[in-house]
C-alpha cells in the first residue's frame, strides 16, 4: 500500500496468513481468518502496530539512490524474511563486519577508477559479508544500478576488486539503527539467529551488514542498518577464492530502522496493554478537546455573526440536514458506546462472636492439646506466629477451637451461613434494598464448595428471585475477592437497573491443617475467620447515596507458568492429610505477578509526568542501552488510599518498599492483619472499613485495592469516592474500638 501525502512516498506492508475454512458438504469456503505476523494477538490496535506503521512512515531509505528490491514473504516482530531480485555488487577484501576497510576501494570503481574511467551512479547499502562462524572472512560490497548489465560493465582497475552477480534468494533480516560497533553486529547476530532457529528455521553460517549511510558515519545514532542471514537450502556451496566468485553467493538487505524486541520486555508488553485498554475510551479523549475547540470558537462569534449564520441556514437546507444528522449520530455513538456506571452502593465485613476469638497463646496450647503436632512442629508454629503481625484479637471457628477439634461438613456449613448470613443482613440493613430487587449474585470461596452451592445457599435463605444470575466461584484464591467485582462489572453493562451482591469469604473448618507438613503449616498460623458482602448497582438514580464508583479493573494471570502454577496448591501429604503448600517461590513469584499487573495499570492512572518520566526511561534503557536505573512511578500520586491484601507481614514489607510507601498508607493492611488476620478475599474491604472508621476517606479520592491469589494471580480494582464518608455515621467492626489503633506491632511477639 503506497502512502502517498508523504515527499518520500513509503510503501506501508503488512505480512500474515489467511486461514480459509471449507465446507465439506459442498466444497465452498464458509470462513476466513487473518492473522497478523508482526502484531502479538492479532490485536491490530497496539503498540506494536502503531510501531508497525510509524517505522514504515520515516525517512528510511537515502532518497534518490537505488536500493536492490525485494519482496516481504513473512515479518514478525524481531526479523523479516525477504526474497531479493538479482544484483549486481563490486567487492573486495574488507577488515571486519563493523570496519571500512577496503571501501575506498570500490568506491573508486563508480567514481571512475575503472578500465573505461566511466563515473557509475552511486547506490545503497554498503554490505560488509562474512562467510565464516568467527565473522572474520570478511568482504565490503557496493550495490551497483539494477539497469547494469555485468558484461557492459567496466573492469576494474585493481587486483583486488571484483564484479559479481548475486542470483535472487531468500535471506531473514533484523532492521536497527545506531553506531555498529563489532560487540553490536555480533550481538544482532546472535539474537537473529536465536530468534530463526526458535521459529524452526536453519540459518547458513555466516551474516552480512547493510549500511545505509556512509561506513565514516560511525558517531552517528541515525544511521539505518540490516544484518542478514540466508537460509541454506536456498544457496550453493560457498567459493573460497573471492577472484572465482561465481553469482552464487549469498545475499541480503534493505533499511529501516526497528525497534527492540518488545515481546521479551515484560513491562512495555504490559505497558502496551494498559494502553490498549486507555485507548478502548479513546472517543472521549478525543472529543473532549474537541467540544472545547468549538466551544471557544462559538464565543468568539458576535451578535452579527450569529444572526448572519442563521441567515445562511434558512437557505441551505443540505447544510442543516448535514449537520443534524452528524448531531444525531454522535450523540448515539456517545449513548451506545460508554460504558454503565458501577456503583458500590455499601458494604459490610463480619464480625464474629467474642466467644470465637483466639489469642496466640490460644493457638500454641491449642495445637498442643490435639495431639497430631511434632514438638519441633509446634515450636515452628509459635515463631511463624510471633513474627506473622497478628495480634491476640482474631477469630476461628468453633470447629477449630473446640478440644478435640470437630472439623464436619455440617461445622463447615455453619461456619459459611453465620460468615454470608451475618454480613448480608447487616448489608441489607444499611442499603433498604429488598432481597427480591438483587439480579446478580456472585459468591467466592476458596477452599469450600459444598452441594448445593454457596450461592444457593445465599438464594434459598433470602428467598431471591427465580431468574437472578448467579455465580459461585472456587479454588481461586486470596484474588478472588477482585474477580468477583471485575465480574460483576461486565455482568451490570449488559443488564440495566440491577443490582448486584457480591459474597466474599473464606472458610477455614474443614481445612485446617493436622498434619507435620511444614509448608502447609504456615496458612494454620496466618488464616483467620471473616467474610465481606458489598452491594454494587448501575443505578443512576443510586449515584447520590453510593459510597464508590468503580473506575478499573485489572487482572493478571501468570497460570500458564509452572513455577507461578505450583507456588500455593492444596494436596496431601505424605499420610493423606489435606492441606494448603505456600512454596519458598511465593514472594519472587508474587513480585513479578504485581510488577506486570501496576506496569498495565500504570497508564490507565498515572499523572502524564509519571508515564513521560517512566516511559523515557524505559526507551532510553531498552532502544539506546543506556545504563540507567529503571524509573519506579510514584502510586502515590495516583491514589491517596491503598488497601493490599493481608496476606502476612513479609509481603506487606516488600510492597511498601517497592511501592515506596510511607507508613500511614499501609497502616490500614497492618491494622487488618494484626486484628482479624488474613480473612483471604475479604480482607480488601476491612481495610476499607479501617480507613472510613478512622475519617479518612474525602469525595473524589481515589483508593487501590491490590490483592494476590494461588494460580498465581494478582489483581487491582480502583474506586472513587462519591462522598465524604462520615465516621459518625457508619457501622463497621472497626467503629467500637477505632480508638485503639492504630497499635505497634513489634517485629517478634513473644508468646
Amino acid at each position: 500500500m503506497k502512502f502517498m501525502p508523504l515527499p518520500w512516498k513509503p510503501e506501508l506492508v503488512f505480512t500474515g496468513t489467511s486461514v480459509m475454512g471449507i465446507n465439506p458438504n459442498n466444497g465452498k469456503f464458509c470462513s476466513h481468518v487473518d492473522f497478523w505476523d508482526s502484531i502479538e494477538n492479532n490485536e491490530y490496535f497496539s503498540l506494536e502496530g502503531l510501531w508497525d506503521v510509524f517505522r514504515q512512515l520515516r525517512v528510511y531509505k537515502t532518497p534518490d539512490l537505488e536500493t536492490p528490491r525485494y519482496q516481504i514473504l513473512k515479518r514478525t516482530a524481531n526479523y523479516e524474511v525477504r526474497k531479493y531480485e538479482p544484483f549486481i555488487v563490486v567487492e573486495t577484501i574488507g577488515e571486519k563486519l563493523s570496519g571500512s576497510n577496503g571501501f575506498n576501494a570500490v568506491a573508486g570503481y563508480i567514481f571512475g577508477k575503472n578500465s573505461t574511467t566511466e563515473k557509475i551512479p552511486m547506490t545503497t547499502p554498503v554490505f560488509t559479508q562474512a562467510l565464516d562462524p568467527e565473522l572474520s572472512d570478511v568482504s565490503i560490497q557496493i550495490v551497483l544500478p539494477s539497469e547494469k548489465d555485468i558484461s557492459s560493465l567496466p573492469d576494474p582497475s585493481q587486483e583486488t576488486v571484483k564484479l559479481r552477480k548475486v542470483e535472487g534468494e531468500v535471506a531473514a533480516a533484523l532492521k536497527f539503527s545506531g553506531k555498529p560497533t563489532e560487540d553490536v553486529v555480533r550481538e544482532k547476530e546472535k539474537a537473529l539467529r536465536s530468534n530463526l532457529m526458535k521459529d524452526g528455521l536453519k540459518p547458513r553460517i555466516g551474516c552480512m551488514l547493510a549500511r545505509y549511510n556512509d561506513p565514516g558515519r560511525t558517531w552517528s545514532f541515525t544511521m539505518l542498518l540490516d544484518l542478514a542471514i540466508n537460509f541454506p537450502f536456498l544457496n550453493k556451496k560457498k567459493k573460497k577464492n573471492m577472484a572465482d566468485s561465481k553469482p552464487d553467493q549469498p545475499l541480503m538487505p534493505s533499511s529501516s530502522r526497528n525497534l527492540p524486541d518488545f515481546k521479551k520486555s515484560v513491562k512495555l508488553k504490559y505497558v502496551k496493554l494498559g494502553y490498549h485498554y486507555l485507548i478502548t475510551h479513546g472517543m472521549y479523549l478525543f472529543l473532549t478537546p474537541l467540544v472545547v475547540v468549538i466551544a471557544a470558537q462559538l464565543s468568539t462569534f458576535s451578535v452579527t455573526d450569529l444572526f448572519d449564520l442563521w441567515e445562511h441556514l434558512q437557505y441551505n437546507l443540505i447544510s442543516v440536514i448535514i449537520c443534524s444528522a452528524l448531531l444525531v449520530f454522535l450523540s448515539t455513538l456517545y449513548f451506545l458506546t460508554r460504558p454503565r456506571p458501577v456503583y458500590l452502593v455499601n458494604f459490610a465485613c463480619y464480625k464474629p462472636e467474642e466467644s470465637r476469638k483466639c489469642t496466640k497463646r490460644m493457638f500454641v496450647d491449642q495445637s498442643q492439646l490435639t495431639g497430631t503436632f511434632t514438638e519441633e512442629n509446634l515450636q515452628f508454629q509459635r515463631r511463624i506466629l510471633e513474627r506473622s503481625g497478628l495480634g491476640d484479637s482474631t477469630y476461628l471457628p468453633e470447629a477449630v477451637l473446640n478440644i478435640p477439634p470437630n472439623p464436619s461438613m455440617h461445622e463447615a456449613r455453619k461456619e459459611a451461613e453465620a460468615v454470608m448470613f451475618g454480613a448480608i443482613d447487616e448489608l441489607l440493613a444499611k442499603t433498604s434494598v429488598k432481597p427480591k430487587d438483587i439480579g446478580i449474585l456472585i459468591v467466592n470461596c476458596s477452599l469450600f464448595n459444598p452441594t448445593p452451592s454457596l450461592s444457593a445457599m445465599v438464594i434459598n435463605h433470602y428467598k431471591l428471585r427465580g431468574n437472578i444470575q448467579s455465580y459461585n466461584l472456587g479454588g481461586m484464591g486470596c484474588s478472588a475477592g477482585l474477580i468477583s467485582i471485575d465480574l460483576a462489572k461486565h455482568l451490570l453493562q449488559v443488564h440495566p437497573n440491577s443490582y448486584a451482591l457480591v459474597i466474599s469469604m473464606e472458610n477455614i473448618t474443614l481445612n485446617w491443617y493436622f498434619g507435620n507438613d511444614r509448608s502447609k503449616l504456615v496458612s494454620n498460623c496466618l488464616f483467620r475467620m471473616g467474610g465481606a458482602a458489598i452491594l454494587l448497582s448501575n443505578k443512576w438514580s443510586d449515584e447520590r447515596r453510593s459510597k464508590y464508583q468503580l473506575v478499573h479493573t485489572v487482572r493478571t494471570h501468570k497460570g500458564s507458568d509452572d513455577k507461578c502454577f505450583s507456588c500455593v496448591t492444596q494436596e496431601e501429604d505424605s499420610i493423606g492429610k489435606i492441606g494448603v503448600t505456600l512454596s519458598k517461590d511465593l514472594m519472587a513469584v508474587a513480585g513479578d505477578a504485581l510488577k506486570t499487573n501496576i506496569t498495565t495499570l500504570g497508564p490507565l492512572v498515572l499523572p502524564m509526568s509519571e508515564q513521560l518520566l517512566f516511559f523515557a526511561t524505559l526507551v532510553g534503557k531498552k532502544l539506546f542501552k543506556m545504563k540507567v536505573k529503571p524509573y519506579i512511578p510514584d502510586f502515590k500520586l495516583a491514589f491517596e488510599h491503598f488497601c493490599i491484601h493481608a496476606g502476612g507481614r513479609a509481603v506487606l514489607d516488600e510492597l511498601e518498599k517497592n511501592l515506596q510507601l510511607s507508613e500511614w498508607h499501609m497502616e490500614p493492611s497492618r491494622m487488618t492483619l494484626y486484628r482479624f488476620g488474613n480473612t483471604s478475599s475479604s480482607s480488601l474491604w476491612y481495610e476499607l472499613a479501617y480507613s472510613e472508621a478512622k475519617g479518612r476517606i474525602r469525595r473524589g479520592d481515589r483508593t487501590w485495592q491490590i490483592a494476590f491469589g494461588s494460580g498465581f494471580k494478582c489483581n487491582s480494582a480502583v474506586w472513587k469516592a462519591l462522598r465524604t464518608i462520615n465516621p459518625v455515621k457508619e457501622k463497621n467492626p472497626w467503629m467500637d474500638e477505632i480508638h485503639n489503633f492504630p497499635v505497634d506491632v513489634p517485629r517478634v511477639s513473644t508468646i
